[in-house]
């Protein structure tokens, strides 16, 4: 069993930062303010720039990577906790290595790129919404389950923190009456970080080439199983490419 874990790198470290700047910029507020009638900005004060901020990056992976080479473009100090890098790993990538409380309790911007394992669940809940700025930006395009959801709720709903951009939630989709869909400080999106037209072009020849490595016989690049079986010679003498 095989996965395809890089098809879709660029796209979800794009959204993430789409979201970022949406919510910086409080576009969210903006639009349905100039549909209704309204021509002011006043209203939204007070918007921050984000040159000279902070932004806090959880899981320092190849996406999390991208996002930090993206937002340091805009003149943003990169923090990064990854307990499974080494520090001087995380510094050479330009980022500077913290604790998950240093990062939470300095950070403007926090965004979380972490699989769903037994020790992130629930990584972010009501004692680490507590420690962030009041004014801060929490982001997640990894999994639902890595924030308690209803600590998150809780926190948004007193303005505990500024603002939360979702591309994950804890269940997908939410139901019609989820009271996260309610509140004017998130932005969510329907788990559409991943998608391009270009990014599912790539997951399916990805997904082809692996199936066709061990039908002739060659070891996959991404197996699940470290310990997975070849395919029999005989089984992989019948693939056409097997006798190219």
């Amino acid at each position: 069993m095989c996965n395809v874990p890089d098809f879709m790198t660029s796209e979800v470290a794009g959204h993430t930062v789409a979201l970022i700047l949406a919510l910086a910029r409080k576009l969210h507020q903006i639009l349905p303010s100039t549909r209704s009638g309204e021509w002011t900005w006043s209203k939204l004060r007070p918007i921050a720039g984000l040159d000279s901020r902070t932004a806090g990056i959880i899981g320092f992976g190849n996406i999390g990577r991208q996002v930090a080479k993206r937002l340091s473009v805009f003149g943003m100090k990169i923090v990064a906790y990854d307990p499974y890098i080494p520090a001087e790993n995380i510094q050479r990538l330009g980022a500077i290595p913290t604790t998950l409380e240093q990062l939470l309790t300095s950070s403007d911007i926090v965004s979380i790129h972490v699989p769903l394992t037994s020790e992130t669940r629930h990584l972010i809940g009501k004692k680490e919404l507590a420690m962030m700025k009041k004014s801060s930006i929490l982001v997640n395009t990894s999994r639902g389950r890595a924030i308690d959801q209803d600590a998150l709720f809780s926190s948004l709903r007193e303005k505990q923190i500024g603002a939360a951009g979702l591309d994950v939630l804890t269940k997908e989709p939410p139901e019609p009456g989820d009271p996260i869909l309610t509140l004017d400080n998130v932005i969510i999106t329907p788990h559409i970080g991943w998608y391009s037209e270009q990014s599912s072009s790539r997951l399916q020849e990805h997904a082809a080439l692996e199936a066709e490595r061990i039908l002739t016989g060659q070891t996959p690049r991404h197996p699940v199983n470290p310990h997975w079986r070849k395919v029999p010679k005989r089984l992989a003498a019948t693939h056409p490419r097997s006798r190219d």
